[in-house]
């Protein structure tokens, strides 16, 4: 996996093993509320913004 720190790319993580299990579409988190509901509780929504 990717990751970009200060406009430069960099070999991140390396993913060694991947579950056969796969989550039904019902199943999988809906990461966006997530992150945003997350953002609320911890007042870091204001911040977010700029």
């Amino acid at each position: 996996m990717k990751l970009r720190e200060n406009g430069a790319w960099d070999d991140g993580w390396v993913v060694l093993g991947a579950g056969t299990r796969r989550l039904r579409a019902d199943e999988v988190p809906d990461f966006h509320q997530l992150s945003k509901a997350h953002l609320r509780a911890t007042g870091d929504a204001e911040t977010a913004k700029g």
